[in-house]
Parts: C-alpha cells; sequence; structure tokens
C-alpha cells in the first residue's frame, strides 16, 4: 500500500527535492526518520534516536526541523502517562541532539565566528517566516491546492484510511503511534501554510508520512476488498509511474549546458548573469561550466567571458558586441514560468 501510494506522487520523482540526493532530499529523510522513530516505540532510546535524525535536520535545512515539537510533546507526555519519565529521558536526548550541532559551530568558528549564526536567524527564520523570499508568491492555501492537484489520489486514500480505520476501531485507532504521526502531518502542513515562504517541497514531508499512515491504518483490517484496493492501487501507481518515465525521456537537458562544457573555466575567465538567477542555473554554471562564486559575476563582462541573458530582465549583463550561442525557453523554478533565455560568448572587452 506505501509503495503503491508513493510511486503516484509523481511531483516528488520529477523534482529535486526527492531525487536528487541534495540537501533537502537529505533533509526530508531526517524528518521521516525522526516521525518513525518515534512511532515505533515510546521509549528512552526511540527518543534519543529521534534527537539524532532531529540534530541532522537541524544541520541540513536549520529552523526547518522545528516543526516536529509537537510528536516529542506527544511521546513526553505518553512516557509521563506511562510513568517511564526519568532524567535520562531528557538528559540522552538532550546531548544527542546538541553534539553534532556543537561540533559543527566549532569546526566553523575560525571561518567566520557567529556570522553563519546570525544569518541562520535572520533569514531562514525570521526572513522566510514572515516576507516572501526569492520570488515565491504562493497563497495560504498553497500546500492544501497542492494535495488536490498534485496528489488527489494520496489524498483520497488518507481519508478513505481514516473513515475505515475508524469504523472497525472507533476512537481506538488513535494508538501512540498514529497520533505521532498524524500530529506531525497536521504540524507540517499548518507551520508551512502560515510561513510567508512557501516551497512545493516544504510539504514533501508531510506527504510521505500521509502514504505511510494510509497504509498502517488500512493494513491492520485487511479483508477481502481492501486486498483488492490494494491491487487496484499498484496498476494505478504502475501507469503513473510508466506516464512519468515516458515525460522524463521527452525532457532534454537544456543547449546552453553543452556550451557551458564546451567554455568551460579556464577557456573562458568567467559568465556574467542577471542578479537573480535560479539554483538549477548556479548548478549548471558551476558543474557544467567549473564557475565558482568568484567567477560568475554581475555587470559588464570583461574579454573572454560568457554571458548568461535573461529576456525581459532589467538587469542582465551589457551583451553588446557578444556572439550568442544558444536560445531558448527553460524554466524559472523562481517564478514557475518559461523564460527565454540566452547564452553569449564575448571575447573582447565590452
Amino acid at each position: 500500500l506505501f509503495l503503491s501510494l508513493i510511486f503516484t506522487a509523481s511531483l516528488i520523482i520529477k523534482t529535486h527535492g526527492f531525487r536528487s540526493g541534495d540537501a533537502d532530499a537529505f533533509y526530508i529523510f531526517c524528518q521521516v526518520m525522526v516521525v518513525i522513530a518515534l512511532a515505533s516505540k515510546n521509549d528512552t532510546r526511540h527518543i534519543t534516536l529521534a534527537a539524532f535524525f532531529s540534530a541532522l535536520a537541524f544541520l541540513t535545512k536549520s529552523w526547518h526541523a522545528l516543526f516536529m515539537a509537537i510528536p516529542y510533546f506527544i511521546a513526553y507526555g505518553y512516557l509521563f502517562k506511562n510513568k517511564q519519565l526519568s532524567i535520562k529521558s531528557f538528559t540522552f536526548p538532550i546531548i544527542v541532539f546538541f553534539s553534532p550541532i556543537l561540533i559543527w559551530l566549532a569546526l566553523r568558528y575560525p571561518y567566520d565566528k557567529f556570522d553563519f549564526i546570525k544569518e541562520m536567524y535572520r533569514y531562514d527564520l525570521i526572513a522566510r517566516a514572515s516576507d516572501r523570499i526569492t520570488g515565491h508568491y504562493h497563497s495560504i492555501w498553497y500546500f492544501f491546492n497542492q494535495l488536490v492537484d498534485h496528489f488527489s489520489l494520496i489524498t483520497i486514500i488518507f481519508i478513505f484510511a481514516l473513515i475505515y480505520s475508524f469504523s472497525f476501531r472507533k476512537w481506538k485507532m488513535f494508538s501512540y503511534d498514529i497520533l505521532i504521526i498524524l500530529s506531525a502531518i497536521l504540524s507540517s502542513f499548518l507551520i508551512f501554510s502560515l510561513a510567508k515562504t512557501r516551497l512545493a517541497h516544504y510539504s514533501y514531508t508531510h506527504i510521505i508520512l500521509i502514504c505511510i499512515i494510509s497504509a498502517i491504518l488500512i493494513g491492520r483490517d485487511v479483508n477481502y476488498y481492501t486486498k483488492l484496493l490494494t491491487l487496484l492501487l499498484a496498476i494505478i501507481a504502475l501507469i503513473y509511474n510508466m506516464i512519468t518515465l515516458h515525460q522524463f525521456s521527452k525532457n532534454k537537458l537544456p543547449a546552453y549546458y553543452d556550451q557551458l562544457q564546451k567554455n568551460a573555466f579556464p577557456l573562458t575567465s568567467a559568465i556574467f548573469t542577471p542578479h537573480e538567477i535560479t539554483q538549477a542555473e548556479r548548478l549548471s554554471f558551476m558543474v557544467m561550466g567549473n564557475f565558482n562564486n568568484d567567477t560568475i559575476k554581475q555587470g559588464k563582462p570583461v574579454k573572454n567571458s560568457l554571458a548568461y541573458y535573461r529576456v525581459g530582465a532589467k538587469d542582465n549583463p551589457d551583451v553588446t558586441g557578444c556572439r550568442i550561442l544558444t536560445e531558448e525557453k527553460t524554466l524559472n523554478d523562481i517564478r514557475y514560468e518559461d523564460d527565454t533565455v540566452r547564452l553569449y560568448t564575448c571575447q573582447e572587452n565590452q
């Protein structure tokens, strides 16, 4: 059931936060592991394991990791209820959580003192929570619409699973593990909906958890009809994946990737770009063109350099006298729309 549901989530398979092994993918992995550790068993050992993955999630995406607070409160509430609360229940998770973070701070301190921590607080917590940064102008209903538009089958099965399990177990369906997973889903959905900056991959943690909890709820009371449902989901998942792979096969790398490789640093001294470039564009300049933060520049191109130009942008480099190498439409992952971009070679001083 879980595998069939997760395979129908074509959006998270297509985008960077799930399949490319980047920081967002590792963060999602850590947060799912936090929930699985807490839900598996209510004891100090599993809370400590969850704290370790919370530390890794914090080191990966800083304050994003804090939405897991409510599952921890529930875990400690059950420890108190079962009279298992002890000093170790607090000290072990705290030590395991702060140790990796303090080691990282100690290693980083010689380079920029506490500047990074201050910026992490100002930008990652305050700016993302209170302002719409980097052009992400989505409404407060963004993640709800995402559930309807991109994860409709998963949402329908989730609602069915809740009704189905309640019909068998009534209020007893809300066991410890179900409360942990449900609280994590609601925390993720509500906190990221209330934040001003809303990105598609912010929802991937609760999408995966929805798939997990749906499989658990239905799997606890399997009968003839749920076996048919599982078979039907497996067929739908297969069709989804065939369609997704077929779409992938039609996608081509942007033509400017090839030109970046042919004119990579040090064959060309630098690449000049608009001030606002997407993560995908910056990554292509660094990987395909071998440029770095010192050789990705703005302003007037110098002799023997490249210029990346976005049609309609007001902050493009001056390409007067430069020769065009490529022109094409690419997806702008800041505004989620197609942009016409050009790559120029500039051989003379501008």
